[in-house]
């Protein structure tokens, strides 16, 4: 998969109404602000995973357990 790939996927996974927040599928301001927010979301879960690199790579954490972990703590918000 290429980087424009996974950008692209990774935006579309925070889209609960296939790429229409309004349900009119004409990409009204509403969308657009909807599309914006998806991008911010997804900008934010790369920079964390660039983040987490650096104690990945020096083994100190398992990075399937911590994010199970994560994930478990994100449900209990």
């Amino acid at each position: 998969m290429t980087a424009k790939q996974k950008a692209k996927e990774l935006v579309e996974k925070f889209n609960y109404y296939n790429n229409c927040l309004c349900g009119t599928g004409k990409g009204c301001a509403r969308c657009e602000e909807g599309i914006e927010d998806m991008k911010v979301s997804a900008l934010i879960c790369v920079d964390e995973m660039i983040k987490e690199q650096e104690m990945w790579q020096n083994g100190s954490v398992d990075p399937v357990k911590y994010w199970q972990q994560v994930k478990q703590e994100i449900q209990k918000l």
